[in-house]
């Protein structure tokens, strides 16, 4: 892509010499990983959308039109996610994004690959409903407030203590990692300005996952 483009909801796929129409390219990866998202349990979430195959979408019919593997590692360093192919059938190896640099202009690899921002996703869509199943109606306190028993209640406290029981959740299933850090940048205030609203400031850390394997090979002979 362009090096204007800087994009953490777009990904362009490094595929040359395929017979199949761009389009269809473009609508088998957006279906593939769109598919994966919603439909994938949070552990194969975990592992990204490494071969899943895109329906439709021939493989080049000319081996030297097949990118090697540092051609391939050019194109995720220029921005591309890349494929690789078996027979005449092609599968995603990793599914980058356009996105390189932060704001001030620095290489940020926060939403380098679709999995970060699919799992981010999933875990507001799924406690956003959680938590409104748990507390819509509640009594909403400060901690230092006494209601007494039998009234569904909600405070800053209760809420901190919510989140960390889905957060230990999401970590036993290995799409997030450290607790510790979560629960240190984990805010929640009730609104200065509305008693009617609970303000959070969630920041879930984004495991990591075994994209690239790097081998230093250093042989030796046994003295006789």
């Amino acid at each position: 892509p362009s090096p204007a483009i800087n994009d953490p909801a777009l990904s362009c796929i490094g595929l040359y010499g395929s017979s199949t129409p761009s389009w269809v390219i473009a609508g088998a990866f957006a279906g593939a990983t769109a598919q994966g998202q919603w439909d994938a349990d949070n552990a194969k979430l975990a592992q990204g959308f490494t071969g899943v195959k895109l329906v439709g979408v021939r493989a080049p019919t000319s081996v030297a039109n097949r990118f090697t593997v540092s051609e391939r590692n050019a194109l995720l360093a220029a921005g591309l996610a890349i494929v690789n192919h078996v027979g005449d059938d092609t599968y995603i190896q990793r599914a980058r994004t356009t996105y390189r640099l932060n704001s001030g202009g620095s290489v940020d690899a926060a939403w380098y690959d679709q999995r970060t921002r699919a799992i981010v996703q999933r875990i507001i869509e799924t406690d956003k409903s959680a938590f409104e199943s748990a507390f819509t109606g509640a009594v909403l306190v400060e901690d230092s407030k006494n209601v007494g028993a039998g009234q569904k209640v909600c405070s800053p406290a209760l809420a901190r203590g919510w989140f960390a029981g889905r957060y230990a959740k999401y970590e036993r299933d290995g799409i997030v990692t450290d607790a510790d850090a979560f629960l240190a940048g984990l805010v929640i205030e009730i609104h200065d300005g509305d008693p009617n609203r609970l303000d959070v400031l969630y920041p879930p850390v984004i495991s990591g996952w075994l994209a690239v394997s790097a081998w230093q090979v250093a042989p030796w002979l046994q003295a006789p």
